[in-house]
């Protein structure tokens, strides 16, 4: 009952209501966790490899949403110099681990790596 009377329950529910994709993502990168090599073995089925595909883009998209927010969040209580900073480190926070990611798990390899992998950032130069 202490709980509903310093309102410290209300401030839980709307944390949660405000946060429910980080455990989307928590979970989802601890099913990768724990099946990623099962989930591997299924890629050669298209659909499979769907499944994962749209999974996978959607729980990394929404994380990204969710820093950028975040990001907002901060940048709006700094004010307008350090905001914009603010915002530009985290966009490029996300591109320089994405890409770091793809580097390190293979994906680019042979002569055609950094070109390949920079690729993606081309937009944003």
């Amino acid at each position: 009952m202490s709980l509903m009377k310093n309102g410290r329950f209300d401030q839980l529910s709307a944390i949660v209501r405000e946060e429910w994709f980080l455990g989307i993502s928590l979970l989802s990168s601890v099913i990768c966790l724990c099946f990623g090599r099962v989930m591997m073995r299924g890629l050669s089925n298209p659909i499979v490899l769907t499944l994962i595909f749209v999974w996978l883009f959607s729980v990394v998209l929404g994380a990204v949403i969710s820093v950028v927010r975040h990001a907002d969040h901060v940048a709006l209580r700094l004010g307008e110099p350090f905001g914009t900073l603010i915002l530009t480190l985290a966009v490029t926070a996300i591109e320089v681990i994405s890409i770091s990611t793809m580097m390190l798990h293979g994906c680019c390899t042979g002569r055609t790596t950094p070109r390949w992998c920079a690729t993606p950032c081309l937009p944003s130069l």
